[in-house]
Order: C-alpha cells, then sequence, then structure tokens
C-alpha cells in the first residue's frame, strides 16, 4: 500500500511542476516564447544612400527633341564627346528632379570616359543618345527644358 501511494504522491509532484506558467515542460508554452524569424537582408540599417549620376559633362549637345507619350514626354538629347568609347550617358535632373519656380526643369548630360583614349573618327560615330521621361503631372508644371554641356546648353519650350 506504501508503494502506490508514493508513486501517486510523486505523480502528483510531477504533474503540479507543469502546472506552473513558466515551466518548459508545460505544454501549453511550448511556442509561445519563440521568437518571430528575423529577416535576413543585406539592405544596411537606414536604407542605401540616394545615387545620383556622377562624371563629366558631355562637351557639347548636338540635338534636344522631346517627343510625347500617351503619359507624359520623352526628353532626347545627343551630345558629341571627343573621341569614340564614353558610356554610361544619363540626364540627371538638377533641383531634385523639380522645375524650379520659372517652370524651368534642368538637366546636366553625363558621360563617362573610355579607361584609355580611343580614336576619335567621325562626328557620326562618336554621338551618344540619352534619354530621360517626364510623367503628364511633373510636364503640366514645365514651361521650359535646358540640357546642359561643357560648352553649351539646348533648350525647348512649350
Amino acid at each position: 500500500m506504501r508503494r502506490p501511494l508514493v508513486a501517486a504522491l510523486a505523480g502528483v509532484l510531477l504533474v503540479s511542476a507543469c502546472g506552473s506558467f513558466s515551466s518548459r515542460i508545460n505544454p501549453f508554452n511550448w511556442g509561445r516564447h519563440a521568437s518571430a524569424p528575423q529577416e535576413d537582408t543585406l539592405t544596411p540599417k537606414g536604407g542605401y544612400p540616394a545615387m545620383e549620376p556622377t562624371g563629366p559633362l558631355v562637351p557639347k549637345v548636338t540635338a534636344l527633341k522631346v517627343e510625347r507619350t500617351p503619359t507624359g514626354a520623352i526628353v532626347r538629347a545627343t551630345g558629341l564627346p571627343p573621341y569614340q568609347g564614353y558610356w554610361d550617358g544619363s540626364l540627371a535632373a538638377t533641383n531634385d528632379g523639380e522645375p524650379d519656380q520659372n517652370g524651368v526643369m534642368t538637366y546636366r548630360f553625363i558621360l563617362k570616359p573610355p579607361p584609355a583614349p580611343t580614336n576619335a573618327s567621325t562626328a557620326a560615330s562618336r554621338e551618344v543618345s540619352v534619354g530621360a521621361y517626364l510623367s503628364a503631372s511633373k510636364l503640366r508644371r514645365i514651361r521650359q527644358i535646358v540640357v546642359e554641356a561643357q560648352s553649351n546648353r539646348m533648350t525647348a519650350r512649350r
């Protein structure tokens, strides 16, 4: 009679230990303390810094055209570098991509030079064309578009 009583008492003590809320043995606590899965990412804290295109301006802008589209316009400019091999051309908007108080939208025509000088060849073989998109909402506030180069600038007006 003592053995069943001791076994029952040991069982009651064991089960009562599971009743505490902080016990890991208590099945009601399973999964409650699991931490939320952490998102693995390579993005730096605070995000990436704003990257604006930088580089030397093209020596000369030779053509500027604004082509209307159903959703806005495409500004297309052609520049003439001194020799072949210039690459990664872009129209970098000044004033954070917004027109100034007079409705003038200004772009800088940027090209990256080749690592080593190359042949000059003909003007047609050196031409570089770049473009930028303007939405219809932004286009409503623009009266003039200016593309700047080292030695000149070209303007398109409404």
